[in-house]
């Protein structure tokens, strides 16, 4: 009984691996979040600690906030202008957002265009 089950496991996973291999749009959907939900899961999990039980402080958080800023940006930045097109656009448009902007003193190490960082101020 457990070789049928085995078998149709292993053939789904293999009809699977081949429709993303072929299909372009599910591949580069796979390849973007196999790098980033490590990421995202490292910051949720700052985050559950913070605001949901309530055990890490708030200057705590933001400690920890700045430590994965600097271990994450030249990752994200490496695999955004990799992957191009959607992506690239996507961190482009995401950038223009005043939430999304980091304080100046992370902003001037990572080369943002001093312009920014002025009108980040001015709001």
């Amino acid at each position: 009984m457990k070789t049928p089950v085995r078998l149709i496991s292993v053939g789904t996973v293999g009809a699977l691996g081949l429709y993303c291999y072929q299909d372009e749009g599910t591949r580069r959907s796979l390849q973007f979040w196999v790098n980033v939900f490590p990421k995202y899961l490292h910051y949720r999990t700052i985050q559950f600690f913070n605001r949901d039980l309530g055990v890490l402080s708030d200057n705590s958080a933001q400690i920890y906030y700045d430590q994965l800023h600097e271990k994450y940006t030249d990752e994200v930045k490496r695999l955004t202008y990799k992957m191009r097109g959607f992506y690239l656009k996507q961190a482009q448009l995401m950038s223009t957002q005043v939430h999304f902007l980091m304080f100046p003193r992370f902003i001037h190490s990572h080369g943002v265009p001093k312009r920014m960082i002025l009108y980040h101020q001015l709001i």
